[in-house]
């Protein structure tokens, strides 16, 4: 019958029934976005196929919802059946007009994806591809593509990291290395200060009074004083010396009076001192102020712990320092 010989009735009654359907449609996506049902059936070329949705009701999902990254749950086709917030966000779209549609349409590059959607069916798969967004530009994304079998129905999981906040993480992550090596230093040249001006101080006067008392002690004539005050010289001298090695440990004076190559030249030489059977030979061929305040102490830093590492961990008897 003919859509011209159908009765009023007829359409009416059809009206009727897509209205039915369609608010059962509607009730049914509506269900599974609140996590209130367990699957979905999917109907396709080899009929309907059931995807189990079990994480609904789990705690892991409180866990997805929470991540930083997107997490997508596909069908072979490519057909979202889940996502968290935080991927719908990436694509500006309502989390509702996500469920149930086809990943492609959110893609830009889609033949990037149409590939590592195929492989991902048989392995792990990873790709970079463009994301729409409404009123803005595409936004890069990384995703990592994991083939997922639950209950023999097989679909696939994704990842989706956003490339662009990640960049801004990384820089954020060597701002704050930055500000805490400087804060590391700082206090570094702090406690130097405090054993030189304090401690190694004190030990000096000691030193100092203690040979004072030992010139008189000997004019007296009690060898036995005498001999206990000498012994006690070495001592205190040995501390003085200690003071002296924790402070250059701690922070170099010369680093920041003289810069970063008066320093490299004086630690090879105190470590030609400590350490008598490795030759160093040095080739500097840059100037002082080619070298960024801020890289100076990272550049002593670096070549102080590789070159105790040598004198550690290896047997060489020969150091290039160029």
């Amino acid at each position: 019958m003919s859509d011209d010989a159908k009765t009023n009735e007829e359409l009416l009654s059809e009206n009727e029934d897509l209205r039915i359907r369609l608010e059962e449609a509607e009730e049914t996506l509506r269900a599974i976005r609140g996590g209130e049902v367990d699957g979905l059936v999917v109907s396709g070329p080899e009929g309907d196929r059931l995807f189990l949705l079990k994480g609904a009701g789990h705690a892991y999902r409180v866990f997805v919802e929470a991540m930083n990254e997107g997490a997508v749950t596909l069908s072979l086709d490519g057909t979202i059946l889940y996502c968290n917030n935080r991927f719908a966000d990436m694509i500006d779209t309502d989390y509702e007009k996500v469920i149930g549609h086809s990943i492609y349409q959110f893609i830009a590059s889609t033949d990037d994806f149409g590939s590592a959607l195929k492989r991902s069916k048989r392995g792990k798969e990873k790709v970079e591809v463009l994301l729409k967004r409404k009123g803005k530009e595409p936004l890069p994304v990384y995703l990592s593509l994991n083939p997922l079998l639950e209950d023999e129905v097989p679909g696939i999981c994704v990842v989706v990291t956003d490339l662009e906040a990640l960049k801004e993480a990384e820089k954020q992550l060597k701002s704050l290395s930055s500000r805490l090596l400087a804060a590391h230093e700082e206090e570094r040249k702090r406690i130097a200060g405090d054993i030189h001006d304090g401690l190694g101080s004190t030990l000096s006067q000691i030193k100092m009074k203690t040979t004072g008392v030992l010139e008189k002690v000997e004019k007296e004539s009690s060898p036995d004083v005498a001999e206990l005050l000498k012994s006690i010289i070495p001592v205190i001298q040995e501390s003085i010396d200690e003071c002296r090695r924790l402070q250059l440990d701690l922070r170099p004076p010369i680093l920041d009076d003289l810069g970063i190559l008066a320093t490299l030249s004086w630690f090879c030489r105190r470590f030609n001192t400590i350490y008598l059977g490795i030759r160093i030979e040095q080739k500097i061929d840059i100037k002082e102020d080619e070298v960024p305040d801020l890289l100076k102490t990272a550049i002593f830093r670096i070549t102080q712990e590789a070159m105790n590492n040598v004198a550690k961990y290896s047997r060489a008897n020969l150091l290039s320092f160029l």
